[in-house]
């Protein structure tokens, strides 16, 4: 079994002295509303139509290249698997193939009327029984009213789930190790809405000339991406899912791992941008007055459509509707959507008090035996594909030569410049080893005025406790989860040879985020927490938070040796990782304990013990940690 061991006790060591908690939220939060700036100036200049239409054009250019679909269609092989006649409509149970092995499970719903009736993709939302929960009232509603409707489980969800895990959970636990072989969830999400609305239109009772797309929560977001990567949704009625990447970031709000597409961040982008992409289509965006989705950030993101809409003659088609409640597609929201699509395909809508809740039994509209797609033959288990598509990712490398290697790692890992950082004397911890041994404590500013690391020096009080190491041999460690604690398990190696040290990285000991979502859960492993809130926002941005964990390392070697120090690494576990990396960047030579054999076996195994910030996007494309280790000075690998 594939395990990132770690420490002598199964609990770890948990550091609760965190004097930068907040290190890592103000360093984003930095980045966030920088980027925000930028933005609003570039929106600022935007003041006539032909600008307008320019900067339509452009966001839909750049979303697209970044979102990578499969060269090729493959046949959607779709199936209906029953079909009931409810009294004023009638529901198909159905499935069809998004690529390979992948089925996709919907409701198809139309009206008991012949003809051809308005599209309409329906989205779900982050429900464990996805299209069986209570989004299947509002279909049916739609139905009734003359649509043709498809609403369909998202991976993860409904009888597309694979673990026990919470949909979140699934999906990160998923997406972070496709990642690897540089494949975006949020793009496999909306390939599966995109492969929905062929499926629409193969089907003769469905008229697409009006095909809108309608979702909440998780639905609304991927709705969002849908109108901005394909050109035939003709409108969108999107509910509790809008708000800002600024938002998100300064209200401390892990979002699901598809929410954050890797690098979009380095367009200086918005979530309304994926709507403004969209342009002029009509759209309308709803939110709830108590939702952890910040409102603000959802009027910010129709001002600026408006905006948009406004130079191109159609500010009327641009929404905003909000409703006094929780995070959920309530009632006055469904009423308000049907109101909104019938303005443009003149059907009737249905007002609050006639919105169908009931729910039929879910394993009555299984589409699968025993209500797992999986049962269903020539469709691959999420497992199966994973090891597919990071096999073709590390096949396809080509071997590099170390410079090279180096070079393209550096420039991957957006490791940045290296130059001797500032640090700051900090106040030592005293007695840790005893009367005679202290602590001292440095921060390192490895980000321009901001310590983002905390070197950990044992030594005597006779030797000061409040000046760094020089004209010595260094022993640096690297570690799992506290530097402190590494330092107190490798005291038999104090001597007066070579100096003893650790670091805390960005993220970890003293940098351990204090906040993020959920305090009473807090736990550095859990695929939906601080660590990997962290990780998504640097990956977002294009800097995966372990290359910027990596440059810590490098700067502070940098740092040591300018006082004419040699340093030799030594990391275990998670540290073992980033010494890895550095150990091979900085041509440093490194002793490395619990080290994971290979990303790929981690892969193949059905584990999560890496975090998602050790699991760089596209690593596998480039190398793999067995291949590292055979071009770095290393001169023992205890595991």
């Amino acid at each position: 079994m594939f395990e990132l061991a770690a420490a002598d006790s199964p609990e770890r060591f948990r550091n609760t002295f965190t004097p930068f908690a907040n290190a890592l939220q103000e360093y984003y939060t930095g980045i966030f509303r920088q980027r925000s700036d930028l933005r609003k100036k570039v929106l600022s200049e935007i003041n006539t139509f032909e600008s307008a239409r320019n900067y339509v054009k452009y966001v839909k250019s750049e979303i697209r290249k970044r979102f990578g679909f499969p060269a090729e269609r493959t046949p959607l092989q779709a199936q209906m698997v029953y079909k009931r006649q409810e009294k004023d409509h009638v529901v198909e149970g159905v499935y069809f193939f998004s690529r390979p092995g992948v089925a996709v499970s919907g409701l198809f719903m139309y009206p008991n009327t012949s003809g051809k009736h308005p599209a309409i993709l329906f989205l779900c939302g982050h429900s464990e029984s996805g299209k069986l929960s209570y989004y299947q009232p509002i279909a049916s509603d739609l139905a009734r009213l003359g649509y043709a409707v498809l609403l369909i489980d998202p991976m993860g969800q409904g009888e597309r789930q694979e673990t026990t895990l919470s949909p979140t959970q699934e999906h990160n636990s998923f997406g972070r190790r496709l990642a690897l072989a540089g494949e975006q969830f949020a793009a496999w999400r909306a390939y599966d809405a995109i492969r929905s609305i062929d499926y629409l239109e193969s089907r003769s009772e469905a008229n697409t000339t009006f095909l809108g797309v309608t979702g909440c929560s998780g639905g609304c977001t991927m709705g969002s991406m849908v109108m901005a990567l394909d050109d035939r949704p003709t409108a969108a009625a999107l509910s509790c899912g809008i708000t800002s990447f600024l938002c998100n970031v300064e209200n401390e709000l892990p979002c699901d791992i598809e929410q954050l597409p890797q690098t979009l961040g380095t367009l200086n982008m918005e979530m309304a941008d994926f709507l403004i992409a969209a342009a002029p289509k009509p759209i309308l965006l709803m939110m709830q007055d108590n939702d952890f989705f910040d409102p603000r950030g959802t009027q910010e993101a129709m001002a600026d459509l408006q905006k948009i809409y406004s130079l191109t003659g159609k500010v009327g088609d641009a929404q905003l509707f909000t409703g006094n409640g929780w995070h959920t597609y309530s009632i006055p929201h469904r009423a308000k959507m049907m109101e909104f699509f019938a303005r443009y395909t003149k059907l009737a809508s249905l007002p609050e008090a006639q919105c169908d809740t009931t729910q039929i039994p879910p394993e009555e509209l299984y589409c699968a035996p025993k209500g797992l797609i999986t049962n269903i033959p020539e469709t691959c288990k999420q497992s199966d594909l994973l090891v597919e598509y990071c096999r073709k990712a590390a096949d396809g490398r080509k071997v590099l030569a170390p410079e090279i290697l180096r070079k393209t790692l550096l420039e991957k890992l957006a490791v940045g410049d290296l130059t001797v950082p500032n640090y700051r004397v900090l106040r030592p911890e005293f007695k840790l080893f005893g009367e005679k041994r202290y602590i001292g404590r440095f921060g390192i500013e490895s980000e321009p005025g901001q310590v983002m690391a905390v070197l950990k020096q044992a030594g005597r009080p006779d030797k000061g406790c409040y000046r760094m190491v020089e004209n010595s041999a260094v022993r640096l460690l690297v570690g799992d989860l506290d530097a402190t604690a590494e330092l107190l398990r490798k005291s038999h190696w104090l001597n007066d040879d070579t100096a003893l040290c650790a670091l805390d990285v960005r993220g970890i000991g003293e940098l351990t985020p204090g906040g993020c979502d959920r305090p009473e859960e807090r736990d550095f492993f859990h695929r939906y927490q601080f660590d990997y809130h962290f990780a998504a926002l640097g990956e977002f941005l294009g800097e995966p938070i372990l290359g910027k964990r990596v440059r810590d390392v490098l700067l502070t070697v940098k740092l040591l040796q300018s006082r004419n120090c040699t340093v030799e690494l030594y990391g275990q576990g998670q540290g073992a990782i980033t010494a890895l990396f550095a150990a091979f960047l900085g041509e440093i030579p490194a002793t490395l304990e619990n080290l994971p054999d290979s990303y790929m076996e981690y892969v193949k195994s059905s584990s999560d013990a890496l975090p998602m910030a050790l699991l760089p996007f596209g690593i596998l494309k480039i190398t793999d940690l067995n291949e590292l280790i055979k071009v770095s000075n290393i001169r023992n690998i205890d595991r």
